[in-house]
């Protein structure tokens, strides 16, 4: 899921709820938890789009 988001630089629903989940999962080791923050501050400075699809 985080290499097809940084290759396209888009998020689908399925990514969205993957990510949600993922955040909400205490047992995430350090990478994986920095690796979803990296993609929400993608997300709000504008380098990943929101696909409505």
């Amino acid at each position: 899921m985080l290499v097809s988001i940084a290759d396209t630089g888009r998020i689908t629903l399925m990514d969205r709820y993957g990510l949600m989940a993922a955040s909400l999962n205490e047992s995430l080791n350090e990478e994986d938890r920095r690796a979803v923050n990296r993609i929400l501050r993608g997300i709000v400075k504008g380098r990943i789009h929101i696909a409505e699809f």
